[in-house]
């Protein structure tokens, strides 16, 4: 004997499936949530992570050359240890944005064309905060 199973779409109102359908929304908003959260953090982690990574690059240009440690390059303390002094002494001058005879990190940061990764991400950032 077969039974023939139908289920009337006239059983289920809007009113009894209301319940339902909030639960389902109120159930995705932590999500939705989390979610957000997580990108702003990813974007966030990215921008420390390439901001270190231009601090150590820094670091690393300046280290040999900074005699006297005071965080910044005087012109014989960029080119005492290049071959061609010339040329060491050109790129120190074009180098010196602010004409002080002395290379701060932001201009040695500049020299060595870094940042230009944060601000890649800033701008994505920023993009995609006004898409909202």
């Amino acid at each position: 004997m077969k039974k023939e199973v139908s289920l009337s779409v006239e059983r289920f109102t809007m009113k009894s499936l209301l319940p339902l359908i909030v639960t389902v929304f109120v159930a995705a908003i932590p999500a939705h949530a989390a979610d957000k959260k997580t990108s702003k953090q990813d974007t966030g982690d990215k921008i420390r992570e390439a901001r270190a990574k231009d601090r150590q690059a820094i670091k690393d240009f300046m280290g040999p050359k900074d005699k006297n440690r005071d965080g910044s390059l005087t012109r014989a303390e960029f080119i005492s240890d290049e071959d061609d002094k010339e040329a060491a002494g050109e790129r120190f001058d074009e180098a010196n944005k602010n004409g002080d005879r002395v290379l701060s990190k932001s201009e040695i940061s500049g020299m060595l064309g870094l940042g230009e990764e944060v601000k890649k991400l800033k701008e994505a950032k920023r993009d995609k905060k006004n898409k909202k």
